[in-house]
């Protein structure tokens, strides 16, 4: 008899279980719907400086496309600049 009792309790929970889940769900879509907008608000240098491009913002921030950070010496390197005592020299 207590065994039917305990399952009764637990089949009660799924409901609740289910709506935890379909919260959490809409909490992480209005993130990442939040994340969205803010990227589109900026302008193309900073999203150049972050590593993301503009038409790939969806899939940055859904998580389809990694984001591959350059290091600050990658860059530079690239720009012929070197670094002496936090300072940019020009080489």
């Amino acid at each position: 008899m207590r065994e039917k009792v305990i399952n009764l309790r637990n089949d009660a929970t799924a409901p609740v279980t289910g709506l935890r889940k379909l919260v959490e769900a809409f909490k992480n879509w209005n993130t990442r719907r939040l994340a969205k907008a803010e990227l589109r608000a900026m302008p193309n240098y900073l999203l150049n400086d972050i590593g993301i491009r503009r038409e790939l913002i969806d899939q940055y921030v859904d998580g389809a496309l990694p984001r591959r950070v350059a290091s600050v010496v990658e860059l530079d390197c690239k720009a012929g600049v070197t670094r002496a005592n936090g300072e940019a020299k020009a080489a």
